[in-house]
């Protein structure tokens, strides 16, 4: 709920309390991420999302393209193309799939060093 009202604090601070409780499963990890990217901390960010990937690597698409935007944020950019070429080979049949195509296709046009003979 505080996610979907912008509220990014107060996810932080609820999920740090579920935390102290139990362990946060895959969902609380990607909202607790999310929160830290609304707050604009991608460093706090990047290892709540990698942690709901790890925990559920099939099941929550967008938690890969907040990481992808964290991990560029955060300049690791060849991480950021990584992460989207796992989405798109793990969500083959995602409605995002061109899209995140066309990026991978424009990080790696961005990032190819020129050669010396030109």
């Amino acid at each position: 709920l505080y996610i979907q009202q912008k509220q990014y604090q107060k996810t932080v601070d609820a999920l740090a309390k579920v935390g102290n409780l139990s362990s946060l499963n895959a969902d609380d990890r990607y909202h607790l991420g999310v929160a830290f990217v609304g707050l604009n901390n991608p460093a706090a960010a990047q290892p709540q999302l990698l942690m709901a990937i790890s925990l559920a690597p099939d099941r929550i698409p967008p938690a890969y393209l907040q990481l992808h935007n964290v991990d560029i944020a955060l300049n690791k950019v060849s991480e950021g193309i990584a992460v989207l070429e796992d989405f798109v080979r793990i969500f083959p049949n995602d409605p995002n799939r061109k899209l995140v195509e066309a990026r991978i296709k424009q990080l790696n046009d961005l990032v190819k060093k020129p050669q010396p003979w030109h």
